[in-house]
């Protein structure tokens, strides 16, 4: 919360600055920014400070400035020597909010293997994808006993994920491919008959050498 006192404080700061260098209140760029800030004025003094000591452009503090609002950082701005330094942070808070998120969609008790930071790691590095790993772990989480299993599988996961080897994927490929048929179908099932190998290169699956291959939780087999 920012008091009255460092309110007026990081006005001051900001009048400080243009001040010294040689700015007008009335400058167009200073108008802006107060425009832009306008609910915000505890930021005005370190925000003027990136625009007309650091050179920071109106486009990228605008950016960030929304980042802000859209954040629940509880950090003052005013530690963050570099503009870039805030970016940093909200971004790096940001997705270690989604991974604790992504962690917690895990059943209690798988949650005690997590005891580690290299799946963090993982899910972090890989952040766009949190919602379908949320829903991997909500659904299948609660088979896991051991942390590398876990590890593994999520891994495996995010390989599939990237190379869109989902059930909708495949079902879409299936549509528009000629001498294959769809013979059961569950969540965890899918059995595909498959007539000869050329229609397994079009389908760009690999069953065709793997027989049964595990992919984002549904398995594939080939009936000859």
């Amino acid at each position: 919360m920012i008091t009255k006192y460092r309110l007026f404080e990081n006005i001051e700061k900001a009048k400080k600055i243009l001040k010294e260098k040689d700015i007008s209140l009335s400058d167009s760029d200073f108008i802006k920014l107060k425009e832009l800030l306008k609910n915000n004025t505890g930021y005005l003094g370190q925000f003027t400070k990136w625009m007309f000591i650091d050179g920071e452009k109106f486009s990228k503090i605008e950016e960030i400035f929304n980042m802000l609002l859209n954040s629940t950082i509880n950090k003052d701005i005013n530690s963050f020597d570099k503009l870039e330094d805030l970016y940093d942070y909200i971004q790096s808070y940001n997705i270690n909010k989604k991974v604790n998120q992504v962690i917690n969609s895990l059943p209690s008790e798988t949650r005690k293997i997590v005891v580690d930071y290299d799946l963090k790691n993982l899910i972090s590095m890989n952040i766009e994808y949190a919602d379908l790993i949320k829903d991997f772990y909500s659904k299948k989480g609660g088979k896991y006993k051991y942390k590398n299993t876990l590890y593994d599988d999520t891994k495996q996961l995010i390989e599939n994920i990237k190379g869109k080897f989902n059930l909708e994927t495949i079902k879409e490929k299936l549509t528009h491919t000629s001498n294959t048929k769809i013979v059961y179908e569950s969540e965890d099932l899918l059995i595909v008959k498959v007539y000869d190998y050329f229609h397994l290169i079009e389908l760009d699956l690999n069953i065709g050498v793997y027989q049964h291959q595990k992919i984002c939780g549904i398995n594939i087999q080939q009936i000859n």
